[in-house]
């Protein structure tokens, strides 16, 4: 009688997911049962999910890599485990400015801390993975869940719309991708990253060890194409950026602020994979599809946003300009370029965080869709907040002793030591544009009389906790990098 292989598995490697899973199960059940409308034990249980993956996935750190099989379904490197982190702790930020926003706009429901919880796990297996089956299963999950917490309040029309319009325009995309992995399957033989590695004429299977020379290099081409643009719609390059500011504007201010850090660190650390993995982007066609696409994210982003006059749109063309500068740190190369990747991922999360948390608090009665003029005088009524987004403006713009000129300084390096020289020059002019809408902001809080425009500002201890909390680490990475640059170098 035949005999079954039984797997060999190690189950702690996905360990934090496991956790996360069961968590977001608790939260479901207790909020079946649960009679309190405001139900303070769900973002109790969601909580200490996300603290026990955060402590797990460090206990993960010095285990040299573990594998959940034999071959790399799911890795939980260094790099994995920084991600995996990341994510957990912007999803904690997310959870402490909810509870307030959610309330004061009669939009919470038991089921919005288990989304969360849902779209971290499916974002930390879409960053833990070098395969293309179980990146696309990861990127589904996180998906899926979005597009329902973007219309989470079903009452506001812009949230229906934005939810139906990330729905509409992300299966698009979704489906560009796993078209794009299939006619790499079928030039290849495999979906494994580890088991390819690609050159102008040729693909080498390792796994058999042969170099095995493959003549449908248009095919493969193809494959890869499709793969980039599904990638390309996740993290809002342009042209396929269309749906960021629509659905930006339309989410709830905390999934708009988890959507703009999350979706970016679990796609660009696909991107990173990818590039030390299979060697794609060492090829010249790539390469300068990927100049392209930078360049024109960092002028579309940076020049439509000097004439928004919502703080939610603004911030919005603001992530897409971000997104073209985090590109070019892909186009750099293996080691300096990833490493500016991770760096500047890090810092952006902080800072932007904070923005969007600094928007919940001034905004939490106008469904967080604050603007320009609402922000006049907010230096001298609420000085201490006001302060706190003077400094995640500082830090988004560049400027020192911020984390935001850090990393910017540490991109920029990677592209010149490249010899992307052209790419640096436009990549600094675009950063002096950003200085004037960022800035702008800080004007209209300290230049301007009060509007009169009557705001009731947030009164929960937990956003101003995440705010504080964000410019506190905005300003201690400024001065004190060496330690974060050395968890970066030591992921790559």
């Amino acid at each position: 009688m035949p005999t079954i292989a039984v797997p060999n598995v190690n189950l702690y490697a996905v360990l934090p997911q496991m956790e996360l899973l069961v968590f977001g199960l608790l939260v479901l059940l207790a909020a079946a049962v649960s009679r309190d409308e405001r139900r303070p034990l769900l973002n109790v249980l969601a909580t200490l999910g996300l603290v026990l993956a955060t402590y797990t996935s460090i206990t993960l750190w010095g285990q040299h890599g573990l594998r959940f099989d034999s071959g790399s379904m799911f890795v939980a490197d260094r790099l994995a485990v920084l991600v995996n982190v990341l994510l957990c702790l912007g999803a904690l930020v997310t959870l402490m400015i909810s509870g307030s926003f959610l309330v004061a706009q009669e939009t919470l429901r038991g089921e919005y801390y288990a989304l969360i919880l849902f779209a971290v796990i499916g974002m930390g297996v879409m960053a833990s993975t070098a395969d293309l089956m179980i990146f696309f299963l990861g990127l589904e999950t996180f998906s899926i869940a979005l597009y329902i917490l973007c219309g989470f309040a079903r009452g506001k029309v812009l949230s229906v719309e934005a939810s139906l319009k990330y729905f509409l325009l992300g299966s698009f995309a979704s489906g560009f991708l796993l078209y794009g992995i299939a006619l790499v399957y079928g030039a290849t033989g495999t979906t494994n990253l580890v088991g390819m590695s690609l050159h102008e004429d040729a693909v080498y299977l390792y796994h058999n060890a042969i170099p095995t020379q493959f003549p449908w290099n248009t095919l493969l081409t193809l494959g890869w194409g499709l793969i980039l643009v599904g990638l390309a719609f996740k993290v809002g390059l342009v042209p396929f950026h269309l749906w960021t500011p629509d659905v930006y504007e339309g989410a709830p201010t905390p999934i708009t602020a988890f959507m703009s850090v999350g979706v970016k660190a679990a796609a660009f650390t696909a991107f990173l994979r990818v590039m030390t993995t299979t060697g794609l982007f060492d090829l010249e066609k790539w390469t300068t599809a990927l100049s392209v696409l930078a360049v024109l994210t960092m002028c579309v982003g940076n020049v439509v946003a000097l004439s928004q006059r919502n703080l939610k749109r603004l911030l919005a063309y603001s992530s897409i300009a971000h997104a073209g500068y985090i590109t070019l740190g892909i186009i750099s190369g293996r080691s300096l370029g990833a490493q500016a990747v991770l760096f500047y991922l890090v810092s952006y999360t902080i800072m932007n965080l904070g923005a969007f948390a600094f928007v919940v608090f001034a905004g939490a009665h106008h469904e967080g869709n604050l603007t320009l003029d609402q922000c006049k005088g907010l230096g001298f009524t609420h000085p201490l907040p006001a302060a706190m987004m003077a400094v995640f403006m500082l830090s988004l713009a560049g400027l020192p002793p911020t984390v935001g000129f850090l990393g910017k300084l540490y991109l920029f390096q990677s592209v010149v030591q490249a010899g992307h020289i052209p790419l640096a020059v436009i990549a600094v002019l675009n950063s002096v544009v950003a200085v004037y809408y960022y800035l702008r902001i800080v004007v209209m809080m300290y230049m301007h009389e009060h509007s009169g425009h009557d705001l009731q500002p947030s009164r929960s201890t937990g956003v101003l906790a995440a705010t504080g909390v964000c410019a506190f680490l905005v300003l201690l990475l400024g001065l004190f990098p060496s330690k974060l640059i050395e968890i970066v170098k030591q992921c790559l």
